[in-house]
């Protein structure tokens, strides 16, 4: 239980630090960062794992789930961001 209070705030923060790093802040809400951030842990263990890093960092520490949700909500905004751009 304590695992997924812990997924979900992290997944907050990413999510928050995601649109402030892409100057998208109080876009998504807290619900929207939360979402934003959690699949950003999905999109970063696959980066990472696509990248072949030797070192899993999705589950090695709470700073490794924390960069791989910020590295993967970046790429998510960003795609949404050029998605929006050309339709």
């Amino acid at each position: 239980m304590f695992d997924l209070f812990l997924s979900l705030a992290i997944g907050a923060f990413a999510g928050f630090v995601a649109t402030i790093l892409l100057d998208q802040k109080g876009r998504f809400g807290l619900l929207g960062n939360v979402l934003l951030g959690m699949a950003g842990g999905v999109i970063g263990s696959v980066l990472i794992g696509f990248l072949a890093l030797a070192v899993d960092l999705s589950y090695t520490s709470f700073y490794g789930r924390f960069l791989t949700s910020v590295l993967g909500a970046v790429v998510l905004l960003w795609a949404l961001n050029r998605w929006r751009k050309t339709s």
